[in-house]
């Protein structure tokens, strides 16, 4: 089954994703891809239509969340059987905007589609259409993301979710249209955020480390997150000393999908020829890479060094000692407190904080020697992690 890929328009003032989304629900609409049908494949499609893949991702994501497509695990993606048979665009209905960073997005976007999920059901419920944009600035300025004809203009109230750069977050604020802060990867530039109690689940982690017999625990993550702070923070607590070798910082600029991430940011670790006997890494993913850098060097978890990560993003991370945070009710929380503002005028007021709990499984374990951190010997180039 074929598209009209001739009808997409780079030059066009409306964004690639939203051309690719009006394109895919004609199909639909027209019978080209009926209920049950699976869709190509992203990189068909992207190759069918001259366009990245990042911008057939970003239009997947907003019909999963609307519901128009479903996927399963495995199989690939296919038309809802409910799928809509005229345009959600109708006149009459509100809109919200789901606002991310693509590369942020791409860094772990399993977490993030939970979130998203939350926020879409919701959206669902109480009658409104979900927009989402996961804004890349290498392939276009602020002014064509934000152009006049475009539809951000007739949205009612957005959500950033991880964030988005400094003037696109400011270009948002400019709508006049409520803005709640959701999980934003580093500091805090909103005042009405929901924000995940990072700060206690990596009290408990550090504390359950500690209770173990580790007393040198490094950290792999943002220099400018919450959990960054809540883990020198819990360390003095604790009455640990904070050992800036054990630290590798991830840089928001130079964002990969975060299995890599992790392998990349291991393998300086073991460069360097010493190691903790214990880490805390800033999510699942991040973490799965790291255990693969330490399983080729050799290295066995929990036996060698104990590997705590953070949100239960689930796959092949079940075995994974985490602090969980429940990300679809974080994006259904987010949802309901923007539309109550939209409806009933009750802001935010300030800081909304999910809770979160310590899973302990079967990556973290007592150390070899509590009294001294691993010695390496000089560590050989690692080969490239396959993703």
């Amino acid at each position: 089954m074929q598209l009209r890929p001739d009808l997409i328009d780079a030059n066009r003032p409306v964004s690639i994703p939203q051309q690719l989304r009006t394109l895919l629900l004609r199909a639909i609409r027209e019978g080209t891809f009926k209920a049950g049908d699976r869709l190509p494949s992203e990189r068909s499609l992207a190759e069918q239509c001259g366009i990245s893949r990042t911008s057939v991702r970003e239009t997947i994501t907003e019909l999963l969340s609307e519901g128009v497509l479903s996927r399963m695990a495995g199989r690939g993606t296919f038309v809802s059987k409910a799928a809509p048979r005229c345009d959600p665009k109708a006149v009459g209905v509100r809109q919200i905007g789901f606002w991310i960073g693509a590369g942020i997005f791409g860094f772990v976007q399993p977490g993030y589609n939970q979130i998203l999920t939350g926020v879409g059901e919701v959206c669902r419920e109480r009658g409104y259409r979900l927009q989402f944009h996961a804004i890349d600035e290498s392939t276009q300025s602020l002014d064509q993301i934000f152009a006049e004809d475009d539809l951000t203009g007739g949205l009612d109230g957005n959500l950033v979710v991880g964030g988005v750069s400094r003037g696109a977050f400011e270009r948002l604020r400019r709508l006049e249209c409520p803005l709640i802060a959701v999980d934003l990867l580093v500091g805090d530039e909103a005042m009405d955020a929901i924000r995940i109690d990072y700060a206690t689940g990596t009290r408990m982690a550090v504390e359950h480390l500690r209770t173990l017999g580790h007393t040198e625990i490094g950290f792999i993550g943002f220099s400018a997150s919450q959990k960054y702070e809540a883990f020198w923070q819990s360390l003095e607590a604790c009455g640990l000393t904070y050992h800036p070798r054990y630290t590798q910082f991830l840089s928001v600029s130079e964002l990969v999908p975060g299995v890599l991430a992790g392998f990349r940011s291991m393998q300086k670790l073991i460069g360097a020829g010493r190691l903790p006997t214990a880490l805390l890494v800033t999510n699942d993913y991040v973490a799965l890479g790291v255990m693969e850098a330490l399983a080729i060097a050799d290295m066995k978890v929990p036996k060698d060094i104990s590997v705590v990560g953070y949100d239960d993003l689930g796959l092949g991370a079940q075995a994974l000692t985490t602090i969980k945070a429940d990300l679809m009710e974080v994006g259904r929380i987010a949802a309901n407190a923007l539309i109550d503002q939209l409806e009933k005028g009750d802001d935010l007021q300030g800081q909304v904080l999910i809770p979160v709990q310590l899973l302990v499984r079967g990556t973290t374990a007592p150390p070899l020697d509590v009294s001294m951190s691993l010695e390496l010997k000089p560590a050989s180039p690692l080969p490239p992690i396959s993703i």
